[in-house]
C-alpha cells in the first residue's frame, strides 16, 4: 500500500557558468560553499573524504538529517552521491562540469532523484507551492551561478540568499 503513495522523481537541468570546470568542481566539493547556495541547507559536516552529514529544512518534511556518500568522483569533471542510513530524505544525485562551446565558461548539469511522499498528488501540491524537485534543482543551479559569478546570491531573503534553517531548531526537532 505505501508504495502507491511514494514514487521516484528524477529531475535534470543545466546552466552555463562563466568560470572554469576546475573552479566549479572545487566549489561544489567545499561544504562551506554548498550551504550558501543549496536551498534549506542548515549545516554540512565532513565525516571523511567521501562522506558528509547534512542537516536541512526539507519542504513537507521539516528538519531532517542524512548521511551522503560520494560514489563517483572524477576530479574537475563530475561527482555523484547517494544517501545512506536514512529514512527521512533518500535521494541520489550527480553534477557534471564540461567546457562550454566558444570559451563561454562551463556547462553544469545537475540531476537529482528523490522519493516523493503523496504520489502524484504530493508532487502536484509541491509544484503549486513552488517547492517541487524541478523547482529545487533549477533554484540550486541559479544560486550556484550567482555565487560563482558574483560572489553572492542576490535575493530579498537575506544576505546569504536563502532562508537558513537554524541548526539548533533542526538538532532538537529534526530527525537527528
Amino acid at each position: 500500500m505505501a508504495s502507491r503513495h511514494r514514487y521516484n522523481v528524477c529531475t535534470k537541468r543545466s546552466i552555463t557558468i562563466h568560470k572554469s570546470p576546475e573552479e566549479l568542481y572545487h566549489a561544489w566539493r567545499d561544504p562551506g560553499k554548498l550551504v550558501n547556495f543549496l536551498s534549506g541547507a542548515a549545516e554540512v559536516s565532513v565525516l571523511d573524504d567521501r562522506r558528509s552529514l547534512w542537516i536541512s529544512d526539507i519542504p513537507g518534511k521539516g528538519c531532517v538529517s542524512w548521511e551522503a556518500e560520494i560514489i563517483t568522483d572524477r576530479t574537475d569533471k563530475s561527482l555523484s552521491w547517494r544517501t545512506v542510513n536514512t529514512t527521512g530524505f533518500g535521494h541520489t544525485g550527480s553534477v557534471h562540469f564540461a567546457a562550454a562551446p566558444n570559451s563561454l565558461g562551463t556547462e553544469v548539469g545537475l540531476e537529482v532523484c528523490t522519493r516523493i511522499t503523496g504520489g502524484r498528488l504530493g508532487k502536484a501540491v509541491a509544484k503549486m507551492l513552488g517547492r517541487s524537485p524541478e523547482d529545487y534543482v533549477s533554484q540550486t543551479l541559479h544560486n550556484f551561478k550567482q555565487l560563482m559569478e558574483t560572489g553572492e546570491v542576490a535575493t530579498n531573503k537575506g544576505p546569504s540568499g536563502r532562508e537558513k534553517a537554524p541548526v539548533e531548531q533542526c538538532g532538537q526537532g529534526g530527525a537527528l
